[in-house]
């Protein structure tokens, strides 16, 4: 099945079982790299660099799980606080990953029923 928020043909040729596909999910979700409130936080101390790790670690994880939608706004964010992107560019790209985020959680508990 082909979602645009996981491409789960890429994902299980990761894992090879949807039963671990679903513990894998299960357990992105509980990442503090998904805690809107810890973002925001760094994001009001405009803490660029830990923003920068952040954001680069769950690029990775999110690429790792074929997490297409999460991964690509990530990711887009990611290169703007590399590039020293201004601070409103950085809120609207902030405020993507986040309707992401929330898109993802709201997917997660119809495919681990799946």
């Amino acid at each position: 099945m082909e979602h645009p928020i996981l491409n789960e043909a890429v994902a299980l040729s990761r894992v090879f079982e949807k039963t671990l596909l679903q513990e894998l999910l299960r357990e992105f979700d509980d990442l503090p790299e998904l805690d809107i409130s810890q973002w925001d936080s760094l994001f009001a101390r405009k803490d660029y660099p830990a923003l920068e790790r952040m954001s680069h670690t769950l690029k990775g994880v999110a690429g790792n799980l074929a997490l297409t939608a999460i991964f690509k706004a990530v990711k887009a964010l990611n290169d703007a606080l590399r590039h020293g992107e201004d601070e409103h560019s950085l809120q609207t790209l902030y405020n993507s990953l986040k309707d992401e985020i929330v898109r993802f959680r709201l997917f997660l508990p119809t495919y681990l029923n799946s």
